[in-house]
This record gives structure tokens, sequence and C-alpha cells, in this order.
């Protein structure tokens, strides 16, 4: 049995949540794909402690041969046959494509699932054999920055165009099983860009998610990434995408750095935009055109 290392490049910071969660998404990619293997993962000291990686951690550990430490000198092991493989954000850039009035772009997106095992990843942490195949609609909004100011105006006006309620919920304080189950139990989320996208693969395949950002930025790679290799759809919705592929419109550079300051803006998304592509979502028999990044 072989003895694979997994490792972070020494140049990453990863004590983001969001960053780290990649890097855990990666590993648990490559263990699904060799399950037979022994794992030993190496954490920065720097990581995220936040209760949601500590379970995902503790669910990872119990199923599989999987041992984690940041105190890993490979001079001191015994096993034999040790593979080394080391995590790269830029080593996760794939080609895609996206949809911008109705003319396909070609860019890269964040891959974080290169084998494409989050349907495992999502089986192993939830019970779908009972998922309820009807269509719910859940907002995911945040409560420090990146709020969706007008929020109630959206679900208003999906109430009205399709008589659907929309369940409103915020994860700050919500255990790991609340943000997973939520987004599992709902066939499209909306939600303004942040963390708490991170659950994306828990969704039900081929969910619609609907990322709203603010013009001052918009990372186009990288939830739409989340999404792409989780077999979902997903639109994101601004008020400026001539820029792309460029993440920030020019109104919001900082001229010191020649880039958005990314300031964590709250969004006042454009309700139309959200109701087009619902209903085109719904019309189509719960699917879009493609598995394409939609810029709405």
């Amino acid at each position: 049995m072989a003895t694979i290392t997994l490792k972070i490049e020494k140049s990453a910071l990863w004590s983001h949540f969001v960053h780290y969660m990649q890097f855990l998404y990666w590993c648990s990619d490559i263990i699904l794909n060799d399950i037979n293997s022994k794992y030993i993962i190496i954490e920065p000291e720097n990581k995220s402690k936040i209760e949601y990686i500590k379970t995902y951690c503790k669910i990872i550990s119990k199923n599989f041969n999987v041992t984690f430490t940041n105190k890993y000198d490979k001079n001191n092991v015994n096993y034999k046959n040790i593979i080394y493989k080391t995590y790269s954000h830029n080593g996760l850039r794939k080609i895609c494509y996206f949809i911008l009035n109705d003319e396909k772009k070609k860019d890269t997106i964040m891959n974080w699932f290169q084998n494409y095992n989050s349907i495992k990843i999502k089986n192993l942490f939830l019970n779908t054999s009972n998922c309820n195949n009807n269509i719910k609609i859940g907002l995911v909004n945040r409560k420090r920055n990146r709020i969706l100011t007008n929020y109630k105006e959206v679900c208003n006006h999906i109430k009205k165009s399709f008589n659907m309620e929309v369940d409103i919920t915020y994860f700050e304080d919500k255990s790991f099983d609340y943000q997973i189950k939520f987004f599992n139990e709902h066939k499209i989320i909306i939600s303004p860009h942040g963390a708490q996208l991170c659950s994306i693969p828990f969704a039900q395949e081929n969910s619609l998610i609907i990322e709203c950002v603010h013009e001052e930025w918009h990372p186009y790679y990288y939830f739409p990434g989340l999404s792409h290799s989780s077999n979902m759809y997903h639109a994101m919705i601004c008020d400026d995408h001539s820029v792309f592929p460029t993440w920030w419109s020019d109104n919001y550079i900082n001229k010191k750095r020649n880039r958005s300051d990314n300031s964590k803006l709250n969004i006042n998304v454009n309700i139309e935009k959200v109701i087009n592509i619902i209903n085109k979502y719904l019309k189509n028999n719960n699917k879009l055109e493609s598995h394409d990044i939609y810029l709405i």
C-alpha cells in the first residue's frame, strides 16, 4: 500500500477559510480517487480553525486512512513507497467558457475537483438517497459585509413571478451540518460572493447557483470554478461585465496597487436579472443550455 503525502506549496498563505477549503477539497478529491492508499495531510500552522473545517477533517479521518499533521518530517517516516503531491493554487487553473451577451468567451476557472469526485464527497457527508426533488429556492445572505441589501425585494419578486417562497438564512453562526444541508435542500441558491459558497459541492446535482457580486470585486475564476467542477449551473450577476476577464471595474482601481482593494462592498443586485435566469432554468426543466458560466 502506497503512502501519499499531500501538502501545500510553501509560498501559499492559508489562514483564510475559503483558501483552506480549496486545499481540503483537493485532498479529498485525490483520496476518493484511490481509497486504498494511506494519506498524510500536512497542514500549515496558520490554517483556519473554524468549526466547519474541524468537522470536515474529522469525517474525512473517520472514513479513510488519513492522518492530519503540521509537524511532518519526511526524514523520520518509516513508510515505503511514499508519493509526494503538492497543492499549487495556479496548478488548478483550467480553461472554461463564459457566456456574456449570448457570446462565448474563453478564460480560466479554478478547477477545485480535478478528478471530479465532488459527488462522492457529497454522498460521504449526506444521505442523498432521501433527497427531496421538489424545487426550493434558498437565499444565503451575509451579516457583516457583502450584504445583499435588497434581498427582501428579490424574494418578493420571486414570489410574485413563480409563486415560490424563498428560504432566507445566514451562515455566520450555523454549524457545518446546517450549512451543507441547506445547500442540499434547495435546487436554486442565491447568494452574494463570499465564504458561504464553499458549500456548493453539497447542493443537488445540476442545481443553479446565482452569485451576486459588486462591480468592485468579481473574481470570475473562483466560485464559478467550484460550481463547474461540482456539476452545477452557475450564473454571476453584476452591473458591469464589460471588463471581463478583469475582476473589477475601472471606477474602483487603486492606482497604487493597479487593482481593486476588494473592500467587500454591499450589493444591490439587479432583480430583473435574477428573475430572468431563474425563469430560464425552470422553463428548461431545471437546466441551463450548458454548464458554461453565465455572466449576467
